[in-house]
């Protein structure tokens, strides 16, 4: 099981460096941090602190979706972001994502959306 996870974590981070390569022509990530305090209110207007909140609360679905109802394709800072989002859940352990309901299938799908919706392709057959 172990083996699986390490598999499906290395795989997600060469789906995000690949992806930040075919965007930027680099490899490139935010890297915030987590599990910052961020004191109620202060968030407000700001995306990458609101994400840190729910990431922080174990609201990754909800994190998610605020995501995408916030990026928007004309801005490569938000695919930035976005890269970012998905590297820092895989870094979470299963255990964390699993409270969170939000398997590590999940943190590769959501990648796979995101490519996508900026209009870059990974190289998958999927629909």
């Amino acid at each position: 099981m172990i083996y699986e996870e390490d598999w499906m974590m290395r795989q997600i981070n060469m789906m995000a460096r690949m992806l930040a390569q075919l965007a930027f022509g680099k490899d490139t990530s935010i890297r915030y941090d987590l599990h910052r305090q961020v004191q109620p209110g202060a968030a407000a207007g700001d995306l990458r602190a609101m994400l840190t909140v729910l990431i922080a609360q174990g609201r990754y679905g909800e994190a998610e979706d605020l995501l995408f109802d916030s990026i928007r394709p004309d801005h490569p800072d938000d695919l930035k972001l976005g890269i970012d989002f998905y590297t820092n859940l895989n870094c979470l352990s299963d255990e964390a994502l699993e409270a969170g309901d939000f398997p590590r299938e999940e943190i590769q799908s959501g990648l796979a959306d995101l490519s996508r919706f900026y209009g870059i392709s990974l190289g998958e057959n999927r629909p």
